[in-house]
């Protein structure tokens, strides 16, 4: 199992970062749009799916961006914020199988907004949108989840918005 970083700025929650996948997303297959079917489902529709298809693979901890492990050994970040939000994606298969499985969950779910016979295209355009929108948070660390601090931590909900603590 692959497990990668999300790290996003105090100021930015990740469903923030999910709104602005679909409304990306939106604006990327709106031509292929049917707009019967269209007026029927709206953006939020699309933006629950996102948050759907992604939520089997996110997780957090309590100690998660408490201690140095967490950042000392990054993987081609050298100044990042001890301040950041970190939340967990848990890749069983790895990066590019991830975005397939998780484009073609988006896709289903949204199936009906498109057009017959451009699910090819479609798919293509949903996976370079969250290719992007993705990725640019994601940092590899390894020994995240490995590191004897991270077998003391505890799950918690990754939705919940952050508590100040100190972890002792």
């Amino acid at each position: 199992m692959t497990c990668y970083q999300i790290r996003t700025p105090r100021n930015l929650a990740f469903e923030s970062i999910l709104q602005e996948m679909g409304d990306e997303a939106w604006k990327a297959t709106q031509d292929l749009m049917d707009p019967q079917s269209v007026s029927g489902l709206s953006l939020s529709s699309y933006r629950r799916a996102i948050k759907s298809a992604i939520s089997p693979y996110l997780k957090k901890y309590d100690r998660c961006n408490h201690f140095p492990e967490c950042s000392d050994e990054v993987e081609g970040a050298p100044w990042l914020d001890s301040t950041d939000r970190v939340c967990l994606l848990m890749l069983p298969k790895g990066l590019d199988v991830f975005l397939d499985d998780f484009t073609f969950e988006v896709l289903q779910d949204s199936k009906p907004l498109f057009r017959s016979g451009h699910a090819r295209e479609t798919f293509r355009r949903l996976r370079g949108v969250f290719r992007r929108g993705i990725c640019r948070y994601l940092y590899f660390n390894p020994i995240c989840r490995v590191a004897p601090i991270c077998q003391k931590s505890v799950e918690v909900n990754p939705w919940e918005p952050e508590r100040l603590q100190t972890i002792a």
